[in-house]
């Protein structure tokens, strides 16, 4: 789970209140108790930076709550100096601060950068655990802290290859999602974006160890891998129907699609590479969607902006192995040539040995038959193509002319 923003949401009345009362002071021009509101001085930060910065934060919550704290980080950044101004004090500041790093550590973490992920979370666990005493109600923050560190650190371990331990901390992080989920059906909180963080983060830990699996030609490990994480993407589905259209919906529906893409690929390597089997017409139909939905999650991942960037190449991967997919599907048509071979030179046996065993004839008995016999062959195994051996029946029946004028 990448992130949580719904304790977020409940402990922001009370933590936050002193900043939202401040900002209600400066739209009222009533600047100097804006800044006696926050404890902060004249000399620590002029009117006009005091004025930017806290709209800047004001954004940052709001981007928070309505989008996910990853793509507020800009707004974070913005407001660095009032953040700093305000220090860490009071639980105001304290939950400022942690916002602040938290942002840094997903933005990082969307951007395929897990050491500065790990760092600013860890940052930010630090920040929130004061705050716990008073305010248990962010401890399912805290625990949404502590998974993306484990997020953070198994995508360190893909980076590097190191996938006996990336699987070894996305078990970790599994038993910690499924305690989660039960924290949150049990409560009355309704947040489909908790839950679709939950359910997308499982899926993407799956496409990722799929794709491995493809790479070395273990697709029934893969095939059996998805098929295993059904229910969950169902699940995930469902919440993200309930999302507002934001990048993350995007990444979610992206990431919806590459799943039927990872299963059809799955499916239809163990069908053709492992079992060596014909293409079924249910495979081919199969295949043939492949493009358009692999269209779909591209378009979808382009939508997310810089979020869905990773998520656009590991598209591209997967566009290639399909394109090679398809080529393997394609129909062999045996050639006519061949075919037509067979049944000529299976008739023209047919007919030529009883003969002469048989019949054990002499010429120009032995010409005759063996020039109408070839001539049947030919017209039964190529039909009308046997035209273009017409100059070798022509031969035969001038030697069979011949024949005839020797016996006579």
């Amino acid at each position: 789970m990448r992130e949580d923003p719904s304790s977020q949401k409940s402990a922001s009345d009370v933590l936050l209140l002193p900043l939202r009362t401040a900002a209600s002071l400066v739209r009222q021009d009533k600047i100097a108790e804006a800044k006696r509101c926050l404890s902060i001085s004249n000399e620590l930060i002029s009117d006009e930076h005091f004025c930017a910065d806290l709209i800047e934060l004001e954004s940052a919550l709001i981007t928070t709550l309505n989008q996910g704290i990853g793509d507020a980080v800009d707004h974070f950044f913005k407001a660095n100096k009032l953040i700093d101004c305000i220090g860490t004090q009071t639980k105001s500041g304290q939950i400022l601060h942690f916002l602040r790093s938290a942002a840094n550590g997903y933005h990082a973490l969307y951007n395929s950068d897990p050491s500065t992920a790990i760092a600013n979370l860890k940052i930010a666990d630090s920040h929130i655990k004061p705050l716990l005493r008073h305010h248990p109600e962010l401890a399912l923050t805290k625990t949404s802290i502590e998974n993306a560190i484990l997020t953070s650190t198994a995508q360190h371990y893909f980076a590097k290859g190191d996938y006996l331990n990336a699987e070894r901390v996305y078990g970790q992080l599994h038993v910690n999602f499924t305690e989660t989920i039960k924290v949150l059906e049990q409560s009355d909180i309704d947040n489909p974006i908790a839950f679709s963080e939950i359910f997308g983060t499982i899926l993407e830990f799956n496409l990722t160890l799929t794709h491995q699996d493809i790479c070395t030609l273990k697709f029934s490990d893969g095939s059996i891998r998805l098929k295993s994480s059904k229910e969950n993407v169902e699940k995930f589905r469902k919440y993200i129907k309930e999302i507002q259209d934001t990048p993350f919906k995007s990444i979610c529906i992206s990431m919806s699609l590459l799943y039927d893409v990872a299963v059809i690929i799955c499916d239809a390597s163990v069908h053709l590479i492992d079992n060596k089997k014909e293409p079924t017409e249910n495979l081919l139909g199969s295949l043939r969607e492949l493009p358009r939905m692999i269209f779909e999650a591209r378009e979808a991942g382009i939508k997310a902006g810089q979020r869905g960037e990773r998520l656009t190449n590991f598209v591209t991967s997967v566009q290639r192995y399909s394109d090679s997919l398809l080529k393997l599907a394609k129909p062999r048509k045996e050639s006519p040539l061949h075919v037509g071979s067979v049944i000529f030179l299976s008739v023209f046996l047919l007919l030529f040995v009883p003969t002469v065993l048989i019949l054990k004839p002499t010429d120009p008995f032995m010409t005759f038959y063996t020039v109408s016999y070839f001539t049947v062959a030919l017209i039964s195994g190529f039909g009308y193509g046997a035209l273009r051996f017409l100059p070798l029946i022509r031969q035969y029946q001038k030697l069979l002319a011949s024949a005839k004028e020797r016996e006579g």
